[in-house]
């Protein structure tokens, strides 16, 4: 391993820290969003430049952009990991390296893009009355912050059409996959939630 960082160091440097920013931000949004990862970001924006957007999947009133530190993390995994291959075990030249592994790191940057904008359109809700979720059960998809500290996301269905909704609660918190059941609106794209108690 060692001699991999002595002999090709900017790609192993790439690879390791690319993929390293890309599985924690993808592990902190899955398991809380903003409320979890506040106060984690600072080593990110330290080494990436700027203020990080934590959230795994964009409000449905947000915009989408393309990109994004995910995205970029995604690019950056991708071309050093190849490149590392590519010179470590084919002997390639930086002449071939290069366009390879950025080949390679745009397709992972692009089915990143692709990922995020596909989960952003299920979180849009169109012609729908939040009020009729209102005493639905259902489960929570992405973990619920504890005494309103933050938002989670919750699916449920609504007249047989399945919908991922803004979450928050005043209970302890809330992970995911477990039973909740709507209480009461707080906007039109945010529930209150209770856990269903079994």
């Amino acid at each position: 391993m060692s001699e991999l960082f002595s002999s090709h160091p900017a790609y192993a440097w790439t690879a390791l820290i690319g993929a390293s920013f890309f599985i924690i931000k993808v592990i902190f949004s899955f398991l809380g969003g903003d409320a979890d990862f506040d106060g984690h970001t600072d080593a990110l924006d330290s080494v990436l430049g700027g203020d990080l957007d934590v959230s795994a999947h964009a409000d449905a009133a947000d915009s989408f952009v393309f990109f994004s530190i995910q995205s970029m993390l995604a690019f950056f995994m991708g071309f050093g990991s190849i490149g590392l291959i590519c010179r470590s075990e084919y002997g390639l030249s930086h002449g071939l390296t290069i366009p390879i592994a950025s080949g390679v790191g745009t397709l992972l940057f692009l089915l990143n893009t692709w990922l995020t904008f596909f989960m952003s359109k299920l979180n849009k809700v169109t012609e729908f009355n939040i009020s009729s979720a209102i005493g639905k059960a259902g489960k929570v998809y992405l973990s619920i912050p504890k005494n309103g500290e933050g938002k989670g996301k919750v699916e449920i269905e609504v007249n047989g059409k399945k919908m991922i909704l803004n979450a928050i609660s005043y209970e302890d918190p809330i992970k995911s996959f477990e039973p909740i059941e709507v209480i009461s609106e707080i906007d039109q794209t945010t529930v209150l939630v209770d856990r269903v108690k079994t």
